[in-house]
């Protein structure tokens, strides 16, 4: 019964993350995320409400219907794109960020994540999927996880916002 689990979990896995295969390649990279909605470059501005509302990054929304300073408690902000979800809660007094969470999938890697895993104990294992979160909009908060195949073998990594592996079991 444990193994017929871990051999459906494996397929999921591996169907989910089946596109990121054949969409990543070494020489195609020239940036980490410039086809997102939310990037490096534009973090800062979802860190509030009234920038979001001025530079609406959303195609086909609105955002000039929400009136900060009414008695709407809090905004919740969603969205959900081919790769890309986002939750964010704003304060509707201030439109401060209460907090927020994206997940970002099969986009390109950094260079420095790309490097480590052509190289020692990952250069024979193939990247089949991955996935990039962001808590709260911030830098520093920015965590990958990548899901790599070999002969039938499933291992999955997570590394930091500076490419450096880290262990989940210490968070």
């Amino acid at each position: 019964m444990l193994y017929k689990n871990l051999v459906i979990t494996a397929l999921i896995l591996v169907i989910s993350y089946a596109p990121a295969a054949f969409s990543q390649s070494a020489d195609s990279y020239s940036s980490t995320d410039g086809n997102l909605t939310i990037n490096e470059s534009n973090l800062w501005c979802f860190q509030s409400l009234q920038c979001l509302k001025s530079e609406n990054p959303f195609e086909n929304s609105n955002l000039d219907e929400v009136r900060l300073n009414d008695t709407t408690e809090k905004f919740v902000v969603e969205g959900k794109a081919k790769n890309e979800e986002m939750y964010a809660e704003y304060d509707g007094l201030t439109g401060s960020l209460i907090k927020s969470t994206v997940i970002q999938r099969n986009i390109h890697l950094p260079n420095k994540i790309l490097v480590e895993l052509t190289t020692g104990d990952f250069k024979d294992w193939t990247m089949v999927g991955n996935k990039r979160v962001i808590k709260n909009f911030s830098k520093n908060s920015i965590e990958y996880e990548v899901v790599m195949m070999k002969d039938g073998d499933l291992r999955i990594e997570y590394f930091d916002s500076n490419g450096m592996i880290k262990d989940q079991l210490i968070g």
